[in-house]
């Protein structure tokens, strides 16, 4: 199977950085085992796009195990790409 190209939207730049921010000033160690969660998720999704949890006829929704955290995506088929829309907690509102 082939690999999917990972775009990340605007919103989406800001949420991982502001996330990986939070996590730092708790413990730098976290925010790197955030930011390697987050990375091995979306690899996982970039061999298998179509496996994430549709949440409209458009947008899918992976999850990361250890952080409580949602990815909000699209599948672009042409350009064989994932667009990443949005990263939540689990505990906010899902809309993107």
């Amino acid at each position: 199977m082939r690999k999917y190209k990972i775009k990340f939207e605007d919103d989406a730049k800001v949420h991982k950085a502001d996330i990986i921010a939070w996590y730092r000033n708790i413990d730098r160690k976290l925010a790197i085992r955030f930011r390697s969660e987050l990375d091995k998720t979306i690899e996982i999704y970039a061999k298998h796009p179509k496996i994430g949890h549709p949440i409209t006829p458009t947008t899918r929704k992976m999850t990361t195990k250890t952080f409580q955290y949602n990815i909000f995506y699209q599948i672009d088929e042409p350009n064989q790409m994932i667009q990443i829309l949005a990263i939540r907690h689990q505990k906010r509102d899902i809309r993107v």
